[in-house]
């Protein structure tokens, strides 16, 4: 099943599988690998999998500007994997993010945003855990945090944060839109705004 989907503007369309048959979302809560980027050209009988794409819940997919590179969040990693396509050979770099577990990612406002709920959460008791073989679904309310990717720099800075609200949990995406940022969720059937000050 597809995750995310993004496209470049030769028509390729990029999928991230965040579990594959045989894997679970407690496989790539532990690191194990789960998933891959799938790929279909104009042409195409169907999609393919891009060898070099695999890692522990391939999730959040975005594409740059540059029309060279792209980028995966690998979830079980807490990172992002930045992509070539002009070296599809070579291992992709890896961007760790600091203290939170990132989910979608996406430019917004000029900028990559990425956002997800916080890693360590004293409300929650800690890091998510995995019992008796099953993921913890993480209904307990989480801090979440935005982060920007400095593709110069190689890092992810927080770009907003907030603390565990009652009425909404899951953070999953952002938008920025003026000075005011949009937070969806995949728990939630409703959006988060937090208006700029």
């Amino acid at each position: 099943m597809a995750n995310s989907v993004a496209s470049f503007a030769d028509g390729t369309v990029l999928a991230t599988v965040l579990t594959r048959p045989g894997t679970s979302i407690a496989d790539f809560v532990q690191g194990r690998i789960t998933g891959a980027v799938w790929q279909w050209r104009p042409g195409d009988s169907g999609f393919s999998e891009i060898a070099g794409t695999q890692a522990p819940g391939n999730n959040g997919l975005e594409v740059d500007p540059d029309e060279r590179h792209f980028y995966v969040v690998a979830f079980g990693w807490h990172a992002v994997l930045v992509f070539d396509r002009t070296r599809s050979t070579a291992p992709p770099e890896r961007i760790e993010a600091p203290d939170f577990m990132p989910d979608n990612i996406h430019w917004t406002g000029g900028r990559l945003l990425l956002t997800g709920m916080r890693l360590d959460e004293p409300a929650c008791g800690g890091l998510r855990k995995v019992v008796d073989g099953k993921a913890d679904p993480m209904l307990c309310h989480r801090g979440w945090v935005v982060g920007e990717v400095d593709l110069a720099a190689r890092r992810i800075s927080t770009f907003a944060y907030g603390t565990p609200q009652a009425g909404f949990n899951g953070h999953s995406s952002a938008a920025l839109v003026g000075g005011t940022l949009w937070l969806g969720s995949f728990q939630s059937g409703r959006l988060a705004v937090v208006r700029g000050r």
